[in-house]
């Protein structure tokens, strides 16, 4: 015996179709946005945690790399080393370079290293990352949404670079990340003999080294490599995170709207279908259960069908928006086919309570 459930999603099998494709839409616009979150969390560290540096001093109040200055004195990191404990002390120079194209400028946040320790070189994708003068390191999204290719030239402020390696991990969407050799950035800068961040690899994981160094350089910042990568996630969560999920939150509103919108039309529309199963002794919690079932499986089929879709289009997405990182995750898939439930039981309270003023001896109307 088919479910009366069923029978009457059959019934009405086109509205419930569309309801479903609804819902789906939604899903799709709630985890292709939370891939996007994660994708700018996953950017803003992933470098950070590549290093191999334990410590990442900076000037005071600078706690991140991406929307701070930090500028330091370079004979700052032969005082660091004498202090008993380091082990050993490589710097960063960043700049804000723009790059040059024949119909538009780029910015890219540029980071000089040393070649030689390759201390916060980036990971490589292809290429390498031994550096020889007026040679550089960009991102591989960034190369391919400017047709950019190893062996190619870029001009950045008027000095031109050829692309010897191409990183990963290193698109924060919003901007990527280029390297180049250390004394390469002070006439990109206009700076000279200054440091942005000095990286420490110290003897021992003892806090007495890090009070050590704090009391020593009372205007450093010492900040550990994983809070100095967790900052950098910070900092993006005060400007772009926001904005996604408030566009996330409008997507559950549409998919609950959806929901509502058919459990309550299908209850007017099959009022009769209601009033008979009253007449023959139905319960008030077993209509509500029928309207349940049809609502629970309506966002099943819909977070399924919007899941499919989402996995299916990323990597055809991401190759045609080479700047678009996404990053699904279990948790998050979770936490919305969850949400799509509640939405869906909460879209049933006014169909239900619409049930309760249908009565048996509407069957008999004409």
């Amino acid at each position: 015996m088919v479910p009366v459930a069923l029978r009457m999603i059959w019934e009405a099998k086109g509205r419930f179709a569309i309801a479903v494709l609804g819902i789906a839409f939604s899903v799709m616009l709630m985890l292709f946005l939370l891939g996007v979150y994660q994708g700018v969390k996953f950017g803003s560290k992933s470098y950070v945690l590549h290093t191999q540096a334990e410590l990442w001093v900076s000037q005071r109040n600078t706690r991140n790399l991406i929307k701070t200055s930090s500028f330091l004195p370079e004979n700052f990191g032969n005082s660091l080393l004498q202090v008993e404990g380091v082990k050993s002390v490589d710097s960063l120079l960043r700049a804000i370079a723009p790059a040059e194209f024949p119909d538009k400028t780029v910015t890219l946040y540029l980071f000089g290293f040393d070649p030689q320790s390759q201390m916060g070189a980036p990971e490589i994708s292809s290429g390498t990352s031994n550096l020889q003068p007026q040679e550089i390191i960009l991102d591989r999204a960034f190369t391919a949404t400017h047709n950019l290719k190893l062996g190619d030239s870029i001009s950045l402020q008027g000095y031109p670079f050829k692309i010897v390696g191409i990183s990963r991990g290193t698109n924060l969407i919003v901007g990527q990340f280029a390297f180049t050799r250390l004394d390469d950035v002070p006439r990109l800068l206009g700076l000279r003999n200054v440091r942005s961040f000095f990286l420490l690899n110290l003897d021992s994981d003892s806090p007495e080294i890090l009070s050590r160094l704090e009391t020593q350089f009372p205007d450093l910042v010492f900040i550990p490599k994983a809070k100095f990568a967790e900052n950098n996630v910070e900092e993006m969560e005060i400007g772009v995170l926001p904005i996604l999920w408030t566009i996330v939150l409008f997507g559950a509103i549409t998919g609950g709207t959806v929901i509502v919108l058919m459990m309550y039309t299908s209850v007017l529309e099959k009022r009769e279908d209601y009033a008979m199963l009253k007449a023959v002794g139905a319960s008030q919690n077993f209509l509500g259960s029928l309207v349940l079932k049809q609502s629970m499986l309506a966002a099943l089929l819909g977070f399924s069908l919007g899941l499919i879709v989402d996995i299916t289009f990323a990597p055809l997405l991401s190759e045609v928006i080479p700047s678009l990182l996404l990053v699904f995750t279990w948790q998050d898939a979770a936490g919305v086919l969850i949400a799509c439930l509640i939405l869906g039981a909460i879209g049933t309270l006014a169909p239900i309570r619409t049930l309760k003023n249908i009565y048996p001896a509407e069957v008999f109307r004409a």
